[in-house]
């Protein structure tokens, strides 16, 4: 009770104000909604609410680590069964497996090929991410395996992945892989020696470049590092095809900055009028105005705070908890980083995901500080 009762009161709050912060920014949001998105704001906010609700029912049910392992279980069953789906959109492209649920929205032609994966959001930079963010926690399960056909299984699956990450020929999904793994390796330089790092760079490289080749030739999909190299920058540092979404979104921002023009955007026709911004804080920006964007802010630190307790454990030898607020840690700041070119919040269903990675953060930084906490509760026990 010592533990549990001193925690909820320090870290509860940690939560639970920016999520207050957030809701309100929705709400006074509405005094800018034009009347045509009326209908709109009000189910951008409710996907909002839910998502939010269910990292909020993570937090309260997850707390043991016997609950904590099947949640991570259950995240390995769904990027399977997700991976599954985006195999057979690669196959059978334009094809519907349940009418007005599972389908795949390419249209049949002659020549199938340049497909970029959708899968079952279809978005393809999101599910790219969504690739992304995974490869870091199935390759926490394979290191974390005690059983060799077990491991096998997350190595496999860990290679599938990677592979259909390529097939959303998304740039930023690459670069945030690379970043992570070397974010990753930075954090456990400790137990990494010049052997060790070569291993590791030379095992990513040489699956970068297979996962590459068998991609762009052998499947419907293209190239995606001539998508790279095909990258050009303008005023610095934007790339090409952001010049047209990030400036028109800064000056529609501008427009109400306080407290943005309402949650409501035609996500239908998002990519043809009125676009996106394509940047996650430049979409909080335009929606809730800096009032909203900065109750996001607050959040996102207090999460990344929460998670340095866990930046200096072993992901090989460390209790499981601690290991995986390790990882944890890396997938948020990933996270960070690749939506500074899209955004979650324009896809209700890739919306649950990210609140789902947000709700282990709490037990983990719980059992980060348990041994020191019983040792402190005994000492003033005593």
């Amino acid at each position: 009770m010592c533990i549990r009762d001193r925690l909820k009161i320090s870290l509860d709050p940690k939560i639970r104000w920016p999520l207050i912060l957030i809701v309100v920014s929705y709400l006074l949001s509405f005094k800018n909604v034009i009347p045509g998105l009326i209908r709109a704001s009000l189910v951008s906010t409710f996907a909002f609410l839910t998502a939010a609700a269910y990292m909020v029912l993570i937090i309260n049910l997850v707390d043991d680590e016997k609950k904590l392992r099947k949640l991570v279980n259950f995240a390995m069953i769904s990027v399977t069964l997700f991976l599954g789906f985006t195999i057979f959109e690669m196959l059978f492209p334009g094809r519907v497996i349940i009418p007005n649920w599972l389908y795949t929205v390419h249209k049949t032609k002659l020549i199938m090929k340049g497909i970029r994966m959708e899968g079952p959001f279809h978005d393809y930079e999101l599910t790219a991410e969504y690739f992304t963010l995974n490869a870091f926690l199935i390759f926490f399960m394979f290191v974390r395996s005690g059983r060799m056909a077990v491991k096998w299984l997350f190595g496999i699956l860990f290679l599938v992945d990677i592979f259909m990450m390529f097939a959303t020929i998304t740039r930023g999904a690459i670069f945030s892989l690379i970043l992570g793994t070397g974010y990753l390796m930075f954090l456990s330089r400790r137990e990494l020696n010049i052997v060790r790092v070569t291993y590791i760079v030379g095992a990513l490289v040489l699956i970068l470049v297979v996962m590459e080749g068998v991609v762009a030739k052998y499947t419907t999909s293209g190239s995606l590092f001539d998508r790279v190299i095909a990258t050009t920058f303008e005023r610095g540092v934007v790339p090409a095809n952001r010049v047209g979404t990030w400036f028109p979104a800064i000056e529609r921002g501008m427009r109400y900055p306080l407290f943005g023009q309402g949650p409501g955007w035609d996500f239908v026709s998002g990519l043809s009028t009125g676009f996106w911004p394509h940047c996650l804080y430049l979409f909080y920006f335009n929606i809730t105005g800096f009032f909203g964007l900065g109750a996001f802010l607050y959040l996102m630190v207090n999460i990344i705070r929460a998670t340095l307790s866990g930046v200096k454990a072993s992901i090989t030898t460390s209790p499981f908890p601690e290991a995986l607020m390790k990882i944890l840690h890396v997938m948020i700041i990933i996270f960070l980083f690749d939506q500074i070119k899209i955004e979650y919040l324009r896809n209700y269903k890739y919306t649950y995901f990210i609140w789902f990675m947000f709700g282990p953060v709490s037990y983990t930084h719980l059992r980060a500080h348990e041994t020191v906490l019983d040792l402190v509760c005994r000492l003033l026990l005593e």
